[in-house]
């Protein structure tokens, strides 16, 4: 990259071709990949995009509680913290026996819809078989679509973050002015609703069928809340984000408490279930 590219007078054209090349591949590949997001709209949606190192997943089983920190967006890909090694742990906390419970702890702004849904539907396999409780700081947008399938969410305090149910398209404004001048794409004769709203954004600006993408998925999001949870305020389903004490009110969660407090409610629901033996500490 030349020296050039860095200053404050370089084109639409060499800012978005320097940005490009600062990313790394699988964030690329992320961003073309997003589609809607139920991801609530704060800064650590920014500074994921260019957070190089991914660590592991970060789990324990103590006592016969199976303790499970979610403190990332959710996404699909291959590193350890995409979806699909959330859903492998948590099938695999399904079948272990001496599993008597499962305490997801939540930190989390959301992420892309499908990937949020997937990783929701792990979470009500995993309640069908054993006592699920969502224990979050931050539990919203997607992370909330994921925590409705728990048979309790408890938030950690009163200033922890609850809701965001809704759903949105980020459109990238320096692609679109960049695309038409470097990419010419030649569609099949027989394509021709292939990447439309794509390609009316970058030709017109049209942003309708986006418009149209994010409020099928945001319906999916509120029927989904509906279902599992119906008595939820209507009110909270227009995408506020809650402090817990108002969450609380509009039946977004089922309480505030400790950690330890979220164990105890373990051990209580596991009354409804196949009791089972208790384990010594591991790691997973």
């Amino acid at each position: 990259i030349s020296a050039c590219l860095v200053g404050s007078e370089m084109c639409i054209r060499d800012r978005c071709c320097y940005h490009l090349c600062c990313m790394t591949k699988r964030k690329i590949l992320n961003l073309v990949n997003n589609g809607v997001l139920f991801a609530h709209s704060d800064l650590s949606f920014v500074e994921y995009l260019f957070e190089e190192e991914v660590n592991g997943i970060e789990s324990e089983i103590n006592n016969g509680i199976a303790h499970v920190r979610i403190d990332d967006l959710l996404y699909f890909g291959t590193d350890e913290r995409a979806v699909q090694s959330y859903v492998s742990l948590l099938k695999r906390l399904q079948k272990e026996d001496t599993v008597q419970g499962v305490i997801i702890e939540i930190d989390s702004g959301g992420g892309h819809d499908a990937a949020s849904d997937y990783i929701g539907n792990a979470v009500a396999e995993l309640a069908g078989v054993k006592p699920v409780i969502a224990y979050g700081h931050m539990i919203a947008s997607g992370a909330y679509l994921m925590a409705i399938n728990c048979n309790l969410i408890i938030a950690s305090g009163g200033l922890s973050k609850v809701g965001s149910i809704g759903s949105y398209v980020s459109l990238n404004k320096i692609i679109k002015e960049f695309y038409s001048e470097i990419f010419e794409d030649v569609y099949a004769q027989q394509s021709t609703e292939k990447n439309e709203e794509f390609r009316e954004y970058v030709s017109d600006g049209s942003i309708e069928k986006y418009q149209q993408m994010a409020n099928e998925s945001a319906q999916y999001f509120i029927d989904a809340v509906k279902l599992k949870r119906p008595f939820v305020s209507e009110e909270a389903l227009k995408g506020k984000l809650y402090t817990a004490d108002k969450a609380k009110r509009v039946g977004l969660i089922d309480g505030i408490g400790s950690l330890d407090y979220a164990k105890s409610r373990i051990i209580s629901l596991s009354v409804s279930y196949t009791h089972l033996t208790l384990p010594t500490k591991r790691i997973v």
